[in-house]
């Protein structure tokens, strides 16, 4: 027995032993509150899962002269430490869970009213201004909260919303031949808190003030370009994927609940709720997974962040691995929309397209440490008619 324990909670322990000898497991709570254990556990030790993890330091084996064996006491100091970090990390997580139940109401309650005034109708275009087929916008990396500043690389929200007005101006443009459009916002939108120690405390403005203010940007973004496209029967697709900057839980990469756990998830749910109140012709997808397919004009187009992939390099053998993945799941694609390496780039894969997205910001710390080349500010369009793609655009901010 490593510990001392008071009389209490050995009888306790002692209980919980035959219990667990007897069943061939750990107890219920309910079963331990048949037997009016549970309540003398919460009392003398705190909660179940404490009891637990004391019961199993409690059935180490007795080491003789455990005072002198320096390496094990050092062991059993280490074993400790990990049990406080865990147990802060579990109540940490559990308050998060909690109120992440009144995140969405509270974002919604605070949203500014969207702003048309800057919004105006176009003239009607000649007969040959028309187009047939869907343009699409693929936005990502975004970044938006994040605060650069080395020397004359400067980026900051005004600066990322500078950025965005730009690229959906030229967007708009393109758009007022077409009556179909369809917009990807694929991830990072967000910059997110997943490293504290940097971003916790050097992001403009708290994840909440974020969402709040990028969602009414994108609202206002997305009524635009609709207001551009031509009159005749128009409509509009905008479907949300989650990137890897945007997850709610900091720290390390985790799988389950990887696209609900995350803020990107939430900013399409508000601007769903937002444009579903303005035209039904405006249909908002959000994908409660990470990867997704979408038809347009006959092609199946594949959107992923990307986060998936470790590097550009051997990306078509990873690629072919994805798509056999996702024989089961999505099905097959024909071409591939990617984020997350802020380089905008097209290569062939799969018998396709492969379309990398650029970045919203030219550079930053991270491109620096992993000598990285400067981005220019920019994202992709993409035309596609009967199965075809006829142009590809990028949009330089």
């Amino acid at each position: 027995m490593i510990k001392e324990y008071s009389p209490k909670q050995l009888s306790i322990l002692n209980d919980f032993d035959k219990i667990v000898k007897s069943l061939g497991k750990y107890p219920t709570v309910d079963e331990l509150s048949q037997i009016k254990l549970f309540g003398k556990i919460r009392y003398n030790f705190g909660s179940y899962s404490n009891l637990i993890d004391e019961y199993t330091l409690w059935k180490q084996p007795e080491v003789e002269d455990v005072e002198e064996d320096a390496e094990f006491l050092k062991q059993v100091y280490k074993y400790k430490e990990l049990l406080k970090i865990e147990r802060k990390r579990k109540d940490l997580l559990l308050k998060q869970v909690a109120s992440q139940e009144n995140i969405y109401d509270y974002i919604c309650q605070n949203m500014p009213v969207i702003e048309y005034k800057h919004i105006q109708k176009i003239k009607s275009l000649n007969s040959n201004d028309k187009k047939d087929g869907t343009a699409i916008l693929h936005l990502s990396d975004l970044h938006y909260g994040e605060v650069v500043q080395m020397g004359d690389i400067v980026y900051d929200c005004a600066i990322a919303e500078s950025n965005l007005s730009s690229i959906v101006s030229k967007f708009c443009n393109i758009a007022k031949s077409y009556n179909k459009t369809v917009i990807v916002c694929n991830g990072d939108l967000l910059n997110g808190v997943i490293h504290e120690i940097e971003f916790g405390r050097t992001n403009e403005m708290v994840m909440t003030d974020s969402v709040i203010r990028l969602s009414k940007l994108l609202v206002e973004s997305f009524l635009m370009i609709y207001e551009y496209m031509r009159d005749d029967n128009k409509s509009m697709k905008i479907i949300f994927t989650v990137g890897n900057h945007s997850r709610i839980i900091p720290g390390g990469v985790y799988y389950k609940n990887k696209v609900k756990e995350n803020w990107e998830y939430l900013l399409g749910l508000i601007i769903k709720r937002e444009l579903s109140y303005i035209d039904n012709n405006i249909d908002v997808e959000v994908c409660n997974t990470p990867s997704s397919i979408i038809e347009i004009e006959g092609l199946r187009f594949a959107i992923t962040h990307g986060d998936n992939f470790k590097s550009l390099n051997n990306i078509r053998m990873n690629i072919a691995k994805f798509q056999e993945m996702c024989m089961s799941t999505i099905g097959k694609f024909d071409h591939m929309l990617i984020g997350h390496f802020h380089q905008f780039q097209i290569m062939p894969v799969l018998g396709g397209l492969l379309f990398v997205n650029g970045a919203f910001k030219p550079y930053d710390e991270y491109s620096i440490a992993n000598g990285y080349s400067i981005n220019h500010p920019s994202q992709t369009c993409i035309c596609v008619e009967d199965k075809e793609i006829t142009n590809i655009l990028p949009l330089y901010a």
